[in-house]
């Protein structure tokens, strides 16, 4: 895979998952969400996770540092992003609201993330 097509793959991550924040807000105010919890919870059902997971970018990124960062920071959000959408599936609004604002753990660890995948793009030119 070229460097171009590398960065192309980070740029969209990083858009499609600054957009989280967003399915989720809405999720507390309807009530519900489009993708369930369980998709959600997981790191390799998104384009960017199966693209992380795919044998071609485990195979020649293995001993890049910023990918194993970013593998595992993806995972992360993924984890905090999954308990808010199950407190929304739960009815629990308010709580998943909380979650949701600045400052608390899913907040942090999407700044992380992206943050990180800048870097990383930045670092492949």
């Amino acid at each position: 895979m070229s460097v171009a097509a590398i960065q192309d793959e980070i740029s969209e991550a990083i858009k499609a998952h600054s957009t989280w924040k967003l399915h989720l807000r809405t999720g507390t105010i309807s009530g519900r969400l489009e993708t369930p919890s369980r998709d959600i919870c997981c790191d390799d059902k998104c384009k960017f996770g199966q693209w992380l997971y795919s044998p071609s970018t485990e195979a020649g990124m293995a001993g890049d540092a910023n990918y194993v960062r970013a593998k595992k920071l993806h995972s992360e959000f993924h984890k905090f992003a999954g308990a808010i959408a199950q407190k929304i599936e739960r009815g629990d609004l308010d709580a998943a609201k909380h979650d949701l604002d600045l400052g608390k753990p899913f907040d942090e660890k999407t700044k992380e993330l992206t943050k990180h995948m800048m870097i990383w793009r930045k670092s492949l030119q």
